[in-house]
């Protein structure tokens, strides 16, 4: 292939999508980290070669900024089959549901893409919005608000491994609070996106919500990385579980045989056993962390659930329904 085209579309792939940008000198730097030979004239001249055909913007900053329009369509070789046009489409309506509208609104050209390349043999675009669903039998609560200025910090951080300057909101008083902050991951719990962080020189690892910051400023002092950072096993020590005991419960329990199959399919835990009682009932038997969640799992079945083990548990929730048929005693 022509140098000149391969040099050329590795250009078009270094220019970001605005409000980002990128300079001539940035981009001849790129393209000689990749491996091709060119002056920053050369680089300059295609720049403004290429703006003639794609929509790219160009400001009037020194040196010159340049970037893919908000709404250029996003440039896929080879282009996208139905499968992963599909599978685009799943993942936008789960994605939803998760992720706050700043990563989705930049996460848009590449769902539209997946959108327009499914066509019809008539040519017509297949319409399957109307076909496909993701729904969750919890409750659905509404993604919080992060602003695209702290989310494509965030991202620049983790990606660059340099600090943070953020502006926090605590939860308890409520107030906003100035912290220079080592960023270490991203994880997405429901609807609810947490950056994993050490703050100042404390050792120990935090969870910041991206929608409690405020500000974020990138600095240039890069990250003071752990040793060993492990994403899964902070996850597994319930840091986002609310967890109640350093220690796994034994949870033994009847169900009714109507909300037990689910729990065939779908077990509790690797461990899970089940034998049926035959009187509608099936008793399971699992080893859990303590968390809270765990009860509010339990909570949802109400009298379809009964907890005959660890006895510390039943006794809480049996002084629980105690105190719900007092609540709605007193009220009829």
């Amino acid at each position: 292939m022509n140098k000149a085209v391969l040099r050329q579309w590795a250009m078009l792939r270094l220019i970001p999508r605005y409000p980002r940008k990128t300079s001539a000198p940035e981009v001849h730097r790129g393209l000689e980290r990749l491996g091709h030979d060119s002056t920053l004239r050369t680089v300059q001249r295609d720049l403004n070669t290429l703006a003639l055909t794609f929509p790219l913007l160009a400001d009037d900053a020194k040196p010159q900024g340049w970037s893919w329009a908000v709404d250029a369509p996003q440039l896929s070789v080879p282009n996208i089959d139905e499968h992963a046009a599909i599978s685009f489409l799943v993942a936008q309506m789960h994605l939803d549901q998760v992720f706050p509208k700043a990563t989705m609104d930049y996460l848009a050209p590449w769902f539209k893409a997946a959108g327009q390349s499914l066509t019809s043999p008539r040519g017509k675009t297949v319409a399957l919005n109307d076909r496909v669903r993701v729904i969750s039998r919890g409750l659905r609560l509404q993604p919080p608000k992060v602003t695209k200025a702290v989310m494509e910090t965030v991202y620049a951080a983790l990606l660059l491994n340099r600090q943070v300057q953020v502006s926090y909101k605590a939860r308890v008083d409520q107030k906003f609070k100035d912290y220079q902050i080592d960023p270490l991951g991203l994880v997405a719990v429901d609807s609810i996106c947490y950056l994993i962080v050490r703050i100042g020189n404390y050792e120990d690892l935090r969870h910041l919500a991206l929608h409690r910051i405020q500000e974020a400023t990138l600095t240039e002092t890069p990250v003071k990385r752990p040793q060993k950072v492990d994403l899964d096993q902070y996850i597994a020590s319930a840091a986002f579980s609310l967890r109640l005991s350093d220690r796994p419960i034994n949870l033994k329990f009847r169900m009714r045989e109507q909300w037990a199959f689910h729990l065939l399919e779908t077990p509790l835990s690797d461990g899970q056993r089940h034998r049926d009682l035959g009187d509608g009932w099936v008793e399971f038997s699992c080893a859990l962390l303590d968390t809270q969640q765990l009860r509010w799992w339990i909570r949802g079945f109400g009298p379809d659930i009964v907890i005959d083990g660890p006895g510390q548990l039943r006794d809480q929730l049996a002084q629980e329904a105690n105190q719900l048929h007092r609540h709605y005693a007193s009220s009829l």
